[in-house]
């Protein structure tokens, strides 16, 4: 986990009598609390582009975003990268992407970010990404998470001598940038502070690089974001706090607790297990406390196994539980890679012990599994897993949700004593492959690609037959394009009726970080596919039904002549009361 200001630290914590957790605290001593253990096994590079425009001297007169970036500096490990980029009419580094091995690179990428003035005229966020973009290394294989985060409170605004070149910036952004990221693997997540800010273009720069959004409404809860995209970037686990009370176990080895203030002077304290009131100036072994205006942040090493209760007048919604390291660990995943709007979508959970699918029956059944979805509208529904098929996993399907924005979901592993749970976010993508099966001129599997669809650097289609009891065909065709946006093929006539659908199969990248693969169907056959008979001109006519005709004859003349003799009476009566009254007159 990150370090706290030098002021800040406690004495290191005493040594137990594990040989491994002796071997743990060594290395916290070498890096200064700084490299505890890592939050995951993959580093990041993560490069902050600030807005520096004068309207957030309005929106954060407070500078709580400068506190923002402060834990998310404090969050990183020796063994990730951190840089800031201010910006308003032109992208200025402020410290370069440094790995945070001690406190005082911390301290002094934060001292420099404290130097803006928020005095800039425009908001130029091409300008802002193509310096973020080249603050990173050449493109190449690169064993790091690499990501921007961009905050901003505003849209593209080149200031009135360059209005009229918006437009086109703008197409820039999205036609030559944007794809750059996504080519290299770097993730644009993008925070759009306050109602003023450009969403749809932040959420679309978010989605084509495969990022995050995130909406601020108010500078108090920006916090709060950064602590959720670093969880997201770090693939970190936390840990639920409900009704402020956070249950810790022995397989924790460090944790960080992230407390929302409802106000600056807010005190807050922390009750242990073992009922010790802990506070900002408390000094106690395996506890740093880190207080700032918008928040504490807690940092716990070797935590007592138990329920810690916050305490504090307000209610702490936005708390966060961040697991550093531990023996146990929870790891979600969604697929397929490619989430398209309407189709099937699994979740899958795996409980970890020691790097490995956890395997006692005894442990696993204590566990229920559930996630929770919300939608963009803020709509919630929860949704239980179920045991799968591999050990120590727990798995979901249901339908990609057809309405456009970010989703998130929360998936929870919870027993009597332990408490995991993993935070993720998706965008689905629109409905992209169309396939249709044609009867005429031969068994035609066809695939159209929507107007929606965005452009694949590869994208390769084939289909073929299956089984009631197979998962895939035995044998696949390739789909070939006859037309722009139009992948098409023909199959032989099914063998037998046990070959009774069909599936697509869709392989394709996007980038570095999208490398799919799509299945589509069981597709049914149609009628005619099926072998159903058509008439035989070779057999012999049946002989000719001689009665059956002069029936149907018979009965079609006397409906006839019952018509026609109705007709002619009322006709005759007409006629016979017209002449009797003009007699009558006359």
């Amino acid at each position: 986990m990150g370090c706290l200001p030098p002021d800040l630290d406690d004495p290191m914590p005493a040594i137990t009598h594990s040989a491994m957790w002796g071997w743990l605290l060594c290395l916290a001593c070498l890096g200064c609390f700084c490299g505890n253990t890592a939050l995951a096994a993959i580093p990041m590079r993560a490069l902050i582009l600030f807005d520096n425009s004068g309207s957030m001297r309005q929106n954060d007169p407070q500078r709580l975003s400068h506190l923002a970036v402060q834990l998310f500096l404090a969050l990183a490990g020796p063994q990730d990268q951190v840089g800031v980029l201010a910006f308003s009419d032109a992208g200025v580094s402020l410290c370069p992407l440094t790995p945070m091995r001690s406190a005082a690179l911390k301290q002094a990428c934060q001292s420099r970010l404290q130097t803006l003035h928020f005095n800039g005229q425009t908001t130029d966020l091409h300008a802002a990404i193509k310096a973020g973009l080249a603050s990173f290394p050449p493109a190449g294989a690169s064993a790091s998470r690499d990501l921007v985060l961009l905050l901003t409170d505003g849209q593209l605004d080149l200031g009135p001598q360059r209005r009229a070149a918006e437009p086109l910036t703008l197409a820039a952004i999205r036609e030559t940038l944007l794809p750059q990221y996504l080519d290299r693997g770097i993730a644009v997540y993008t925070l759009a502070f306050t109602s003023e800010a450009d969403r749809t273009l932040l959420q679309e720069m978010a989605q084509v690089t495969r990022g995050e959004f995130r909406f601020i409404a108010n500078a108090s809860t920006l916090h709060t974001a950064f602590s959720a995209l670093f969880m997201s970037a770090k693939s970190a686990a936390s840990l639920p706090i409900q009704e402020g009370a956070v249950v810790m176990d022995s397989s924790l080895q460090e944790a960080s607790l992230i407390l929302s203030k409802a106000h600056p002077k807010e005190p807050v304290s922390l009750l242990t297990p073992g009922k010790q009131r802990l506070q900002a100036r408390s000094t106690h072994p395996g506890v740093q406390w880190q207080s700032t205006p918008a928040y504490d942040m807690i940092q716990l090493t070797a935590p007592e196994p138990g329920t810690w209760r916050v305490e504090r007048a307000s209610g702490g919604e936005q708390d966060v539980a961040i697991i550093g390291a531990s023996t146990l660990t929870l790891e979600v995943s969604l697929g397929p890679d490619y989430l398209e709007a309407g189709e099937p979508l699994t979740i899958q959970a795996r409980l970890l012990e020691y790097e490995h699918a956890l395997h006692d029956p005894q442990k696993l059944q204590a566990f229920t599994v559930q996630a929770e979805l919300t939608t963009p509208a803020g709509e919630r529904q929860t949704i239980p897993l179920q045991a799968g098929p591999e050990a120590g996993s727990f798995t979901a399907r249901r339908t990609t949700p057809e309405a456009t924005g970010q989703y998130g979901l929360v998936v929870r592993a919870t027993s009597a004593t332990v408490q995991r749970q993993r935070m993720l976010s998706f965008m689905p993508q629109p409905r992209c492959f169309l396939p249709s099966v044609l009867p005429e001129p031969a068994l035609t599997v066809q695939v159209a690609l929507s107007a929606a669809c965005p452009v694949f650097d590869t994208l390769e289609l084939s289909a073929g037959y299956v089984r009631a009891s197979a998962r895939e065909p035995a044998t696949w065709l390739p789909l070939v394009t006859t037309q722009p946006r139009l992948f098409q093929g023909t199959l032989p006539a099914p063998a037998t009726d046990a070959e009774s659908s069909i599936v697509v199969r869709l392989r394709g990248r996007r980038g570095r970080q999208m490398v799919f693969t799509l299945f589509k169907g069981p597709l049914a056959l149609p009628t005619l596919a099926r072998g159903d008979p058509a008439p035989d001109a070779s057999q012999p006519a049946a002989p000719f039904n001689w009665l059956a005709l002069g029936k149907t004859v018979g009965w079609q003349l006397l409906t006839l002549n019952v018509v026609l003799g109705a007709c002619g009476t009322a006709g005759w009566r007409l006629y016979f009361y017209t002449r009797t009254r003009r007699a009558r007159h006359g």
